[in-house]
């Protein structure tokens, strides 16, 4: 069994990694904080450390990147809810780097 503390310990430098090229990403998002996203990313750090299986055949290193990236992204969505239907217009946004 993995100890999820120490996974959490290992990894916790990824947070703030990520978190600061997502805010470099999103410049138009004035309203967003890095705490923000520093916050979704420990609990979602936390959830991987927790819910990681070894026996995947994935590092914990990658499934906890995903893990912290999805939750980012959803604290994102969650802060500016657009519905984007009109796929020319979602190319554009993420053309502008606007969406994830």
């Amino acid at each position: 069994m993995v100890n999820s503390n120490m996974l959490v310990d290992e990894h916790v430098g990824l947070v703030s990694k990520m978190a600061k090229q997502l805010m470099k990403t999103n410049t138009h998002c004035d309203w967003l904080t890095e705490d923000d996203l520093v916050n979704a990313g420990y609990e979602a750090l936390n959830a991987a450390a927790r819910n990681y299986d070894p026996s995947r055949e994935a590092s914990f290193k990658t499934y906890a990147t995903t893990c912290i990236r999805n939750a980012m992204v959803a604290e994102i969505r969650t802060m500016f809810p657009v519905r984007i239907n009109d796929k020319q217009t979602k190319k554009s946004l993420v053309r502008n780097g606007e969406t994830s």
